[in-house]
């Protein structure tokens, strides 16, 4: 009724049961009211199933996107369709409703759809089929397509085996603290597949994925990954130990980056959205690793994801470029480190 509308990311911890045990607002749409329900409404109503490693369900911190559209009663009616076709096993039907939304960008139908060619629910059984839509929503920057579509390239699902595609994606949704996509990581740098071997950073992406399982019923995968990073460390002399704890690297775990003046970003960012980008709706969000040096000032900008939309993703660099972030800290001290920010854009 008062017309308001936009986009709310949230952090969420989704624990071994499903539940969401923790809430953090990434973006915010613009208006409290809006992300106050965003968050009240996963956290009350959500139900996840868990991640898994080896079988045992762990808990894991997943991004989720929310957006507050001002829907006509036909949307209403079409979503109600689709509610209505999940409820009743109706697959078929499901992805007749879905394919318009998945099409349109919609992340969640991409990623619904993909796992239904893969397993043959309402269609054919289609590997190449279910690797086009995970690869659509993986490019849009969602932290489980990531660390899905990582896993097909890895095993060779829709095409052949491609490692050093597996760690790239990996890497993006390690970027996100997906702790299976760290853990997978590790063991390509110790390996060397797709990689080149490099103990040290497997040693910090094992540690990542460690830092990432946050639930005391994880333990058992804690467990697990400690004895991965042990085996590692074992191969290692304390001096490469030592030297691996102040690396910093764009291909190695980063922390979140905080914009202390969103404002004027916000403000640069509407002067510099870019013309012609097409017959696009909705929201889209960039994923960027900046590096921030120990005096505060920005330095390299990388797009790690674009949504699928070079222009955007180039834009936002250059917006970023005049961001206030803080630097990293070890001990109390600043230095230069590589930091992840996200900004979603509302498509006009």
């Amino acid at each position: 009724m008062a017309h308001e509308y936009g986009a709310t990311t949230l952090i969420v911890y989704i624990d071994v049961d499903g539940r969401v045990k923790e809430t953090r607002t990434e973006t915010g749409s613009g208006y409290i009211a809006l992300d106050e329900a965003a968050e009240r409404c996963i956290t009350v109503e959500g139900r996840f199933v868990p991640q898994t490693v080896d079988g045992v369900p762990v808990g894991t911190w997943q991004r989720m996107k929310f957006t507050w559209r001002l829907d006509s009663p036909e949307r209403s009616d079409a979503a109600d369709s689709l509610l209505s076709a999940y409820k009743k096993g109706d697959y078929a039907r499901l992805v007749k409703l879905l394919l318009p939304y998945a099409r349109d960008g919609a992340v969640d139908a991409q990623i619904m759809l993909a796992r239904m060619y893969l397993h043959g629910m309402g269609v054919a059984l289609d590997a190449g089929a279910a690797a086009t839509w995970m690869r659509k929503a993986a490019e849009q920057g969602s932290t489980v397509a990531e660390y899905d579509y990582g896993v097909f390239n890895q095993e060779g699902i829709g095409g052949p085996k491609d490692y050093a595609a597996a760690a790239m994606w990996f890497r993006k949704a390690a970027h996100q603290r997906h702790a299976d996509a760290a853990f997978n990581l590790a063991v390509l740098y110790q390996s060397g597949l797709g990689v080149e071997r490099n103990a040290s950073m497997a040693l910090l992406w094992i540690e990542a994925a460690m830092g990432s399982v946050g639930s005391p019923s994880a333990d058992p995968v804690r467990a697990a990954y400690a004895s991965l990073r042990d085996s590692i460390r074992a191969g290692m002399s304390p001096d490469e130990i030592d030297a691996a704890s102040r690396t910093t690297s764009p291909d190695g775990p980063v922390i979140r980056g905080y914009v202390r003046n969103r404002s004027a970003i916000e403000k640069a960012a509407h002067a510099a959205y870019p013309a012609n980008l097409g017959e696009h709706s909705g929201s889209r969000t960039i994923v960027l690793l900046v590096l921030v040096r120990a005096d505060g000032h920005i330095g390299e900008i990388r797009v790690e994801t674009s949504a699928g939309l070079p222009k955007l993703g180039a834009a936002t660099a250059q917006v970023l470029s005049q961001a206030d972030i803080p630097p990293g800290r070890v001990g109390g001290q600043p230095l230069d480190a590589w930091q992840i920010v996200t900004w979603t854009w509302a498509l006009r």
